[in-house]
């Protein structure tokens, strides 16, 4: 009987740790995943600030193309 108690309460033991990794892994995957999100975002937002930039330096170009064709033309 003496032999049982000290196994249960050995597997209680074992138990209790298991939920405790449990517990602390499901939060640093809670963190992680927060962490990749507003990574995501930024750098969305870095690439979008990026391509506006290269947008308009492109428009630019486009722009001095076509006044350089009317003198060409003129």
């Amino acid at each position: 009987m003496k032999i049982e108690l000290n196994e249960l309460q050995l597997d209680q033991q074992a138990y209790i740790q298991l939920k405790a990794q449990y517990s602390k892994q499901k939060q640093q995957c809670e963190n992680l995943e927060s962490t990749i999100k507003n990574n995501s975002e930024q750098l969305i937002s870095e690439n979008y600030s990026k391509l506006s930039g290269i947008e308009k330096e492109l428009q630019e170009v486009i722009n001095k193309n076509k006044e350089i064709n009317e003198l060409k033309e003129n």
